[in-house]
């Protein structure tokens, strides 16, 4: 069986459009996506990821160990991808415009999508899966049969990151909220990143499982505009 199909296009946008921060419509709030509500609010209490959010947890994990597991004996350096990119820097200025980048298998689990210049560089070369040094702590946990839950809050040095699992107008979803602390020495959000993974239940094609469809990363400025950057994967190129 082939891994990659020939050309794959996708279509869909980003359902906060533009790199905004998600906000959830009355629908998708009965899949319970995370809300976001400001740079200054300051971060929710901790919960546990259980029962069906556990499972879909569960089924994105599998999806991007899956896909890493494929990645280290299957995939040729000759591989090449193109994106659709948008940003817009605290100035207001926003861009759009698209690139192309060849595969690497840097060893282990360590792969990305490399460019070969400045100007073809894309948002985010780092394939993201299951060993993502931000993601393992939450997936290893996930992915141990004897487990039935996990902290959706974890502790990085004097930070602290908060994960959520959802399913969002069909489409499956990660979103890592980063904090840290200000003077008043509670914790706010600096990051909000949102990424939609294949699943391989929501594409006809299973050769993508695992792989980032959509990819948002979302800062505060100073002036309270939110600077974004926005990846969307296009197409494999083989």
């Amino acid at each position: 069986m082939k891994l990659f199909p020939t050309v794959v296009l996708l279509t869909s946008i980003l359902s906060a459009g533009c790199g905004e921060i998600f906000k959830p419509n009355e629908e998708d709030k009965r899949k319970n996506p995370p809300a976001f509500k400001g740079w200054n609010q300051q971060m929710p209490a901790p919960t546990q990821i259980e029962g069906e959010n556990f499972t879909l947890a569960k089924e994105i994990c599998d999806s991007l160990r899956d896909k890493e597991s494929r990645m280290r004996s299957a995939i040729s350096d000759s591989l090449r991808a193109s994106f659709g990119l948008r940003e817009m820097g605290c100035a207001g200025a926003k861009v759009e415009r698209e690139a192309e980048s060849t595969f690497k298998n840097l060893g282990e689990w360590d792969f990305k999508f490399q460019s070969n210049s400045r100007s073809n560089q894309i948002h985010f070369e780092k394939i993201v899966g299951a060993n993502d040094s931000r993601l393992k702590p939450f997936c290893d946990v996930i992915l141990d049969s004897t487990q039935t839950s996990v902290s959706n809050t974890r502790t990085i040095g004097n930070n602290r990151s908060q994960i959520s699992f959802y399913e969002a107008g069909n489409k499956y979803w990660i979103q890592l909220t980063e904090f840290s602390t200000r003077s008043d020495s509670k914790f706010y959000p600096y990051l909000v990143d949102r990424m939609q993974v294949f699943t391989g239940y929501d594409s006809p094609n299973s050769d993508l499982r695992g792989f980032i469809k959509e990819r948002a990363e979302n800062r505060p400025c100073n002036t309270g505009v939110t600077q974004y950057k926005v990846q969307i994967f296009n197409k494999l190129n083989p």
